[in-house]
């Protein structure tokens, strides 16, 4: 969630005090809200075990003030991968208009493509874009997606590489 009024304490202002979420530590989970799947703190960390369910998803309780930049890395244990990062939500009860970036798990090879776009007022997703990008050589292998989100524009990065850059939000998400 993005603004200043009614600040809480789990707010973040990066531009003041960049912060990481130490998700190898159960500590690192504080503020973080499960609100689809099964998530649980194992080895290597924060693990999503539902391999059925579709958009399972968790959230941080709080805002992120300001431009910001989010490194997630993930890892797949078993299945397809489909994680990512969900960003500029505006609220932790529902994904109505949050965005999206996450490799899909409709690619041909497992982790060769990435999807951005945003759920609509019913949750469902509208897909913006789709990149092929390379898979890893494990599909094990730790994948990184960043977003570097700029006023109401936003840079997409996986694995160190441009997919796109200076997207603009949609009038139906707003900021």
């Amino acid at each position: 969630q993005v603004g200043t009024e009614e600040q809480t304490g789990s707010d973040l202002n990066p531009q003041a005090e960049p912060h990481l979420f130490p998700f190898a530590e159960e500590a690192g989970l504080t503020g973080w809200l499960a609100q689809r799947g099964q998530w649980v703190f194992g080895n290597p960390g924060y693990v999503q075990t539902n391999l059925d369910g579709e958009d399972n998803h968790t959230f941080y309780d709080g805002r992120i003030n300001g431009n910001f930049t989010l490194d997630v890395s993930l890892a797949w244990i078993e299945g397809q991968m489909g994680g990512g990062v969900i960003f500029n939500g505006q609220s932790t009860e529902t994904l109505a208009g949050a965005m999206l970036a996450a490799f899909d798990p409709a690619a041909e090879v497992n982790g060769g493509a990435v999807i951005w776009g945003y759920f609509d007022e019913n949750e469902t997703f509208q897909q913006l874009g789709r990149e092929e990008v390379d898979p890893s050589v494990n599909a094990t292998d730790p994948r990184t997606i960043t977003v570097d989100l700029v006023d109401d524009e936003y840079t997409l990065v996986v694995d160190g590489l441009a997919v796109g850059d200076e997207f603009t939000l949609p009038a139906e998400v707003g900021r």
